[in-house]
């Protein structure tokens, strides 16, 4: 074995090694965060002031490896809406800030009511006609 060869077998021992550390070190300091909600100010790249939103999070465990198992919901400042559940997170940042379970579920409940209240636009009616339209029929049965 040439000198260069023994020099990365002794990083990557190196490597595996620190990353091990660093891996107990962050489900020592992750494992505090589960149970918790937060939100972070969101936006998409070189915002206008009022191009901000909230995202929401929970986190609802911790993997194997130390990452966060958290979900997530926002709406962002176009009204477009997003819900991701199973995500998995190395941390959670400063820049995240931790709030009180009830402001995390009035939060999720009021994007609920929203979505619940929303009714086809003049594009979608036909479709949502056609869908009544269908219900219970053979065809739409097959789809």
């Amino acid at each position: 074995m040439n000198r260069k060869d023994e020099l990365k077998s002794v990083i990557d021992k190196a490597r595996s090694e620190l990353r091990e550390i660093e891996d107990v070190e962050s489900a020592k300091k992750n494992k505090a965060f589960v149970g918790k909600f937060f939100k972070y100010r969101n936006s998409y790249s070189c915002p206008e002031p009022n191009e901000y939103w909230w995202l929401y999070l929970a986190v609802t465990g911790m993997s194997e490896d130390g990452n966060l198992e958290t979900w997530n919901f926002q709406k962002d400042h176009l009204g477009q809406i997003e819900i991701e559940q199973n995500i998995l997170k190395p941390d959670v940042s400063d820049n995240y800030i931790e709030i009180r379970p009830a402001e995390f579920w009035k939060a999720y409940d009021g994007l609920l009511a929203e979505l619940n209240s929303r009714t086809p636009n003049k594009a979608c009616s036909g479709f949502a006609a056609g869908r009544v339209k269908n219900k219970g029929s053979a065809k739409a049965a097959n789809r």
